[in-house]
């Protein structure tokens, strides 16, 4: 569980860009070097602003460039703000869960549809409804 600097914001709903450090070992000085690495995060509050100190965990793939979720603010840039809270990872999991769930209840409504043997349209009671 990585964490990380809020670096931006606000650009992208629902994302923000954190920069983790990372330590470098270069073998031919034999040195340790501060580098960093910078991660698109999923923000489904929009809690953060830029300053804050996060801690992300890997939770699932939200978009091709984001993996990451917040699982919390661990120091808040004081903004003189109100700020919503930041959603749980098994707050997350659950409306991910329950979006699929609905996702498959609307296929399953379109696989049941009855279809005239003619002209391959739906028919709903006695009206065709158009080509599905």
């Amino acid at each position: 569980m990585p964490v990380g600097v809020v670096i931006s914001s606000g650009r992208a709903l629902k994302t923000i860009r954190v920069r983790l450090p990372k330590l470098f070992w270069d073998s031919h000085i034999r040195k340790n070097y501060n580098r960093h690495e910078n991660l698109l995060v999923h923000d489904e509050a929009e809690a953060c602003v830029a300053g804050d100190v996060v801690r992300i965990e890997s939770e699932f793939v939200t978009s091709k460039h984001k993996s990451h979720i917040v699982a919390e603010i661990v120091s808040a840039v004081r903004t003189g703000e109100v700020r919503r809270a930041v959603e749980t990872v098994e707050e997350g999991r659950a409306r991910k869960s329950a979006k699929r769930q609905a996702k498959e209840g609307r296929r399953a409504e379109l696989k049941a549809v009855v279809r005239d043997p003619v002209t391959g349209r739906a028919v709903v009671g006695d009206k065709k409804v158009g080509v599905v």
